[in-house]
């Protein structure tokens, strides 16, 4: 009777962690659904529970035979899969804290839907303030005066996101996916300045978007309309986030190129080409924010918006210089000599 409870328990941990597993499969594939937090919940509590049930028959089974370490070795066992995604949750969180260099692979992206509905989980029990606009969905904590002053604000503050998110789709010339971006105006999990799926993670802010709003939510609506296997480089990236950190009624791209022309004349720029390598490929830090957002306005100005996203879309590491070559029809040192001959231009037409 206690094997058989032993094997049903064992059963059903196999099964929810499976499931679990499959749930965000499912998420990775769908792309734009976002996680929600009482899915999260219900996941997680099932698996919990299982492992709990699995963890009681162990206790049972060790005190009634004289060989304990079986039923305990069974346990630790089971626990294994969790403590080994725990470890790469850990290490691949502080990986990205510390601005360090990942590999996007379907490993990482399975793991982002579930980070994404612990965020949402979190978001649900700290930021209880929600206001729903066409495209993006604000999320704030509660305050001391809710009154319809402060509503009004909180619509025109998403009348505007949803403008900046409209203005995107209509630059990259492509149709906004359904579903809302979860605007969020406070940490998570020690997070802000983030981009998480459909999640965009800003600053505790009460007054108007700034120049972090705009930004995450440009990472959103791009990594949205992308799809689940789009890999391109932080160039790319942060560049597109950088050439859209300001309202639509007030870009100004001037600062940003000048800061690079700065750069370079005090020989801090560096070549592009050293960016697309393995350390810096998937890494925001540093240069591809300085440099992405002038050469990401250079591709959007030259190929357009379309032609920009289809290369956003279809890169690859293993391919990047092709995927150039193949999609704007141009070798990659042509494109870079070009951008600065291009950066020296627009300088000195604002000089």
């Amino acid at each position: 009777m206690q094997n058989r409870r032993q094997v049903i328990s064992g059963a059903v941990y196999g099964a929810s962690l499976f499931g679990v597993v499959v749930l965000h499969v499912v998420y990775w594939r769908m792309w734009t659904v976002r996680p929600g937090a009482g899915v999260w919940l219900a996941a997680m509590g099932l698996l919990g529970f299982s492992l709990g049930w699995v963890g009681v028959e162990a206790l049972r089974g060790s005190m009634r035979t004289r060989r304990p370490w079986v039923p305990a070795g069974w346990f630790v066992l089971a626990l294994s899969p969790l403590a080994v995604f725990g470890v790469y949750v850990g290490t691949t969180a502080w990986t990205m804290h510390e601005r360090g260099n990942v590999r996007f692979g379907a490993p990482l992206r399975v793991t982002a839907f579930w980070a994404a509905g612990a965020l949402e989980f979190e978001a649900h029990k700290r930021y209880p303030v929600r206001i729903q606009g066409e495209h993006v969905e604000l999320i704030r904590e509660a305050r001391d005066l809710e009154g319809e002053a402060q509503r009004e604000r909180d619509r025109r503050h998403v009348a505007d996101m949803d403008r900046h998110v409209r203005v995107l789709a209509a630059q990259l010339g492509q149709p906004i996916p359904a579903g809302r971006i979860g605007w969020v105006r406070g940490g998570l999990s020690g997070f802000e300045g983030r981009a998480v799926l459909s999640l965009a993670i800003c600053r505790a802010n009460h007054g108007d978007a700034g120049y972090l709003d705009y930004h995450e939510v440009a990472h959103c609506v791009i990594t949205r309309m992308a799809g689940p296997d789009h890999y391109p480089p932080t160039l790319l990236v942060e560049g597109w986030a950088q050439a859209n950190s300001a309202s639509p009624l007030d870009a100004n791209h001037t600062p940003m190129i000048l800061h690079l022309v700065w750069l370079r004349d005090l020989g801090g720029a560096v070549p592009l080409r050293d960016l697309l390598h393995d350390d810096y490929y998937a890494r925001s830090y540093g240069p591809v924010y300085s440099h992405g957002g002038p050469f990401a306005i250079y591709l959007l100005e030259r190929f357009g918006g379309e032609t920009f996203f289809r290369l956003y879309r279809e890169a690859h590491p293993d391919t990047f210089m092709r995927d150039v070559r193949r999609v704007l029809g141009v070798e990659w040192d042509t494109l870079e000599a070009d951008f600065w001959v291009w950066l020296n231009e627009r300088a000195e037409a604002v000089e």
